[in-house]
């Protein structure tokens, strides 16, 4: 399979995952719950219900979408085939024990010439049948042509005529459904893994792009200007507002140094009161010697959240 099909399947399961609120981290039954969305002549709340009975979905959206899309909402054969070849059935143990829809349909492809062996073909056949606005006789030729490397449409319209002659309950359709779709169904999942990181990092970076257009559309081009810290000013209009004294300037307003005394005793007092591991406060004798109540006013103010920038200049 082609890096491009597990791309395009890896983008529209998250897509259908992410509109319908469901899980995106297993991909396995990411994969089989996008399945049921798509079924038909069976009830999808009841075999998702059955199948993932603590999962969500909003079925909701789920009607409105098929009402809107025509129910099928991953997209055609050419998403469908890639998805079907990652899907694969152990052998029953007893063969006589299949379920006797499958086991039909099992026969008439003998009939017919299109058995290969094994029951993952027919599984795959009766699966692409249930779902909804795809073509079966298509899907069923694609399929098999792949497989046998042959022209497969005569025989596979006579197939499908035969199924059709002998149509199945909705009631067995589920139940053949559930079996199929259960713990027995395998999903090459290590295949759509590879490409997943990839097609995460590539929805990201759209979306980046789009947040930047609709940001430059409502408050013009962004500048780099905008991105620098906060100036002085800023810091001193913030401080006062709030009430707080955790910048520089509001550690010097509350404090109200005398002006001869230098930027570099405020820094270093400031760097003290930004302490929070040890007592500083005798050490303010070291920085200054005139104390006056100094010291007690330092204490009582102390800097949890310091200008990181002239604590570093002091260290």
């Amino acid at each position: 399979m082609s890096a491009v099909d597990l791309t395009l399947i890896v983008d529209r399961l998250l897509s259908v995952g992410e509109d319908f609120s469901m899980d995106t981290c297993d991909l396995r039954s990411l994969a089989v719950k996008s399945v049921i969305l798509c079924l038909k002549y069976v009830s999808r709340e009841r075999m998702f219900a059955a199948l993932y009975p603590d999962g969500f979905v909003d079925w909701g959206l789920d009607r409105r979408a098929h009402a809107q899309k025509g129910g099928n909402l991953l997209g055609d054969h050419q998403f469908w085939i890639p998805m079907l070849s990652l899907f694969s059935w152990d052998e029953p143990e007893r063969p006589e024990a299949t379920h006797p829809r499958l086991q039909f349909l099992r026969k008439q492809m003998r009939k017919y010439d299109l058995d290969v062996g094994g029951h993952t073909l027919a599984t795959r056949l009766f699966l692409a049948q249930m779902l909804e606005s795809v073509s079966a006789l298509q899907m069923w030729e694609l399929l098999t042509c792949e497989l046998l490397k042959r022209d497969t449409h005569q025989s596979c319209a006579m197939l499908l005529a035969a199924m059709a002659e002998n149509p199945a309950p909705p009631q067995e359709c589920e139940r053949v459904l559930f079996e199929i779709l259960g713990e027995k169904l395998k999903v090459d999942t290590e295949a759509l893994t590879v490409c997943l990181s990839t097609t995460r990092r590539r929805r990201a970076d759209r979306e980046h792009g789009m947040r930047l257009k609709q940001m430059a559309s409502y408050v013009g081009r962004p500048r780099l200007r905008d991105r620098l810290r906060a100036s002085t000013a800023d810091a001193l209009q913030l401080d006062t507002a709030l009430g707080t004294w955790e910048s520089y300037i509001g550690f010097c307003q509350v404090h109200q140094f005398p002006n001869v005394l230098s930027d570099v005793v405020k820094v270093r007092l400031y760097f003290l009161a930004a302490q929070t591991t040890w007592d500083w406060k005798p050490y303010t004798a070291l920085v200054i010697r005139h104390q006056g109540g100094l010291a007690e006013r330092l204490g009582q103010y102390p800097v949890s959240k310091p200008d990181l920038h002239l604590l570093g200049e002091v260290i």
